[in-house]
């Protein structure tokens, strides 16, 4: 998992009527004119230009942009989340903008300024105010098409001490827009948490005549909000929006929300018989799959022995998502698949999770082999040792080949071993052939 080195650093002041906020003063064109002119006088070719960035904005002088949670890889790897072992280097931002025939075809934003000594741009527009350099991307956000719409998006918002909240508030209501652009805007919207960002996001959420898209990176934008400020609205949501599929989408982002109120609900609605098997299902899923605690795992295995026949199958595969530094998932999954007392179809799930959880140490699966009896259960544990990458495992394969007393056991362990590249188990199979 990565981690910044940024700490959250907007607060939402008393919220603001939203048609207050969004009659804000326009912003302003004359500057934006005259970047757009200076542009337009290039018909083919590259135009930079340097930008003062916010506080906290880094990156690698390449590919790489960073800003509080949020890590931007060109070309398209985006993600939103704690992050940690990568070169992000305080500094301003540089913009390069790539001509054809008169029209923009591309823009890349880099942060740092060694781009600028290597440059061989055909016009650099030096340094240019952040405010107005801010207008101007908003103004090619709002209609460019294509890619470059979408990134014409992240020189504005990260343009030094600009509000970008009605701007980007009609890009994301903006149906001729491309969705990509609209999503990015969205995005954005949450992750600078600017005052009126949470009215926006809820009326936007609760828009039924938008498509559900929109509406869900609307909740994206509330699970993004600094300070947890969108996690009421998430929960609201989650557990009473009339929208079934608005529910489910509202579940997913409450358990991106990292909040402890958030993993609460999330345990509350998954224990609950009062919502429905399916959603109980997704919050289920949610708990296990998206950073899950060391309490949200003891909760699952406390939960197992309360639901039905298809929620246990979810919580198998839930516990088995647990935090790879704690061995009791694995325990508890290896345990489950021993206990004779569970139908073989779930104690077959419970074997192959635990197999391919890192909670399981491979000696842990071989000593669950060494104790199984029933037959099924013992050709499952051979798939599973097949399917670790460690020595040990294909040590205990070729020990079942050659002395298990099972020879369906055996028939099985030789075809596993037939389908690896293990020089060692070639050199076996060649013996195990003389030998015959």
């Amino acid at each position: 998992m990565m981690r910044s080195t940024f700490d959250k650093s907007v607060r939402l002041r008393a919220p603001l009527c939203l048609a207050a906020v969004l009659a804000l003063a326009a912003p302003s064109v004359a500057g934006a004119q005259t970047i757009a002119s200076r542009v337009a006088a290039i018909q083919n070719g590259t135009v930079e230009m340097s930008i003062p960035a916010k506080s906290g904005v880094c990156g690698d002088d390449r590919d790489i942009v960073g800003f509080r949670r949020t890590l931007y890889i060109w070309p398209s790897l985006e993600t939103h989340g704690t992050w940690s072992g990568v070169n992000c280097v305080p500094g301003n931002l540089r913009v390069r903008l790539t001509l054809k025939g008169g029209s923009i075809t591309t823009i890349r934003t880099h942060v740092g300024d060694g781009k600028r000594s290597n440059s061989k741009a055909t016009a650099d527009l030096g340094v240019v105010p952040a405010a107005e350099a801010a207008d101007y991307f908003l103004s090619l956000a709002s209609r460019l098409d294509g890619r470059a719409s979408k990134d014409a998006i992240i020189p504005a918002v990260l343009a030094d001490d600009v509000k970008i909240l009605p701007a980007l508030s009609r890009i994301s209501r903006d149906a001729s827009r491309p969705k990509e652009t609209r999503h990015q805007a969205i995005r954005w919207i949450g992750e600078m948490g600017e005052d009126g960002a949470l009215l926006f996001l809820n009326e936007l959420a609760a828009a039924s005549e938008q498509d559900m898209n929109i509406r869900e990176h609307a909740l994206m934008g509330l699970a993004y909000l600094p300070d947890g400020q969108g996690v009421t609205s998430l929960i609201r949501i989650a557990r009473s929006s009339p929208d079934r599929k608005l529910r489910e989408k509202g579940i997913f982002w409450l358990s991106q929300a990292e909040d402890p109120a958030a993993r609460r609900t999330l345990r509350e609605m998954a224990s609950s018989n009062d919502v429905p098997e399916d959603e109980r299902g997704h919050v289920i899923f949610a708990l296990g799959h998206h950073d899950p605690t060391e309490e949200d795992g003891v909760f699952l295995r406390s939960l197992y022995s309360r639901t039905t026949h298809t929620l246990k199958d979810k919580i198998i595969q839930s516990v088995a998502q647990g935090d790879e530094g704690d061995d009791s998932g694995g325990r508890w999954l290896l345990a489950l698949a021993a206990n004779e007392a569970e139908p073989m179809e779930l104690r077959k799930n419970a074997l192959f999770w635990a197999g391919q959880s890192e909670q399981t140490s491979v000696e842990d699966l071989i000593k669950g082999y060494s104790v199984a009896t029933e037959p099924q259960l013992k050709e499952h544990h051979v798939f599973v040792l097949s399917q670790r990458e460690e020595s040990k495992a294909t040590d205990k394969l070729m020990d079942i080949a050659r002395n298990d007393d099972d020879p369906e056991a055996r028939k099985k362990a030789l075809f596993w071993l037939g389908q690896t590249d293990d020089p060692r188990v070639a050199k076996f199979l060649q013996q195990m052939i003389l030998k015959r």
